[in-house]
């Protein structure tokens, strides 16, 4: 995971530094996520149109800060010459 911008309200676009395979989709209980130190229970976890990620949380907003945590190694995250993401790393997010 390189970066994490905000897709407008709740959802979030995490991107990764290697092209992704997008034809499987990673289970949501292998992310965490903390807004504003306060962790969120996740709604979705889908691939996007722009090579993104896209998680989305219960609850407000983000006003300063969010951190998002690969916590379990997955399969499903996989890029498309079969390199798996490794757990844990987290990146925070640009608010």
């Amino acid at each position: 995971m390189i970066m994490a911008t905000n897709a407008g309200g709740s959802e979030w676009i995490v991107r990764f530094n290697k092209w992704m395979d997008d034809t499987v989709t990673p289970a949501m209980g292998s992310f965490s996520m903390l807004v504003d130190g306060v962790p969120r229970a996740l709604v979705g976890v889908l691939w996007g149109p722009t090579m993104g990620l896209r998680i989305a949380h219960v609850g407000l907003d983000a006003i300063t800060d969010v951190v998002i945590t690969l916590d379990l190694t997955d399969p499903n995250l996989r890029d498309t010459d079969g390199g798996i993401a490794q757990a844990p790393q987290s990146i925070r997010g640009i608010v």
